[in-house]
């Protein structure tokens, strides 16, 4: 996702990246290799190129796993030009606080990071205890066997829903909450055909 200033505002652009890791052992997710798909990216779809990469930083949002030579990397156009100007300490913060775009790499991180930015409200807390109920009660055994049964019976769509860990990508909620809604007809169907049952 590159975020270019167009207007005085910054604006968020979507990219269709090349896939990380593209091969069963791991090559392809290496920081240097991360920039040079990037930069091939973004003069391929963007057709941004030359002088306009100049503006390009590196930027993660894996929190603790920010890859250093991911950044290096990233930024090395610009500290070429950076290191042969003459600039001081001073005028060089000045360069990278207000000329470069912010190129971000990996877009699940950054979703994360919105999910994240609601889970203290209130709201939140109780819908994720709600969907989370679900699971705990359709997650396996006897009752996840008549769920699926009962979906089948009626044609209807069935996905198993994962729990909700704090430490995971609050993104991981998101995708239980859409196997949730996907799945709704199916567990309410299940509860009125055996709500009298002691277990229910």
């Amino acid at each position: 996702m590159v975020c270019p200033v167009v207007q005085g505002q910054k604006k968020a652009i979507p990219v269709a990246v090349n896939a990380v890791y593209t091969t069963s052992d791991g090559s392809g997710g290496k920081g240097d290799e991360l920039a040079n798909m990037i930069f091939n990216d973004l003069k391929t779809h963007l057709n941004i190129k030359g002088s306009s990469l100049l503006q390009m930083q590196g930027k993660v949002t894996e929190r603790q796993y920010i890859n250093e030579p991911f950044v290096r990397s990233m930024n090395k156009p610009i500290f070429d030009v950076l290191s042969s100007s003459g600039l001081n300490k001073d005028e060089l913060k000045i360069v990278l606080a207000s000329i470069w775009w912010d190129c971000h790499w990996d877009p699940a991180h950054l979703l994360d990071k919105v999910f994240s930015s609601f889970k203290d409200d209130s709201f939140v807390n109780r819908f994720l205890g709600r969907v989370e109920l679900f699971h705990q009660i359709f997650r396996h055994g006897k009752m996840y066997a008549i769920a699926k049964e009962t979906a089948k019976e009626s044609n209807l769509p069935f996905r198993v829903t994962n729990a909700y860990a704090p430490q995971r990508f609050m993104s991981s909620s998101y995708l239980s909450l859409k196997r949730l809604e996907i799945s709704y007809e199916a567990y309410v169907e299940t509860f009125l055909d055996h709500h009298n049952e002691e277990e229910m």
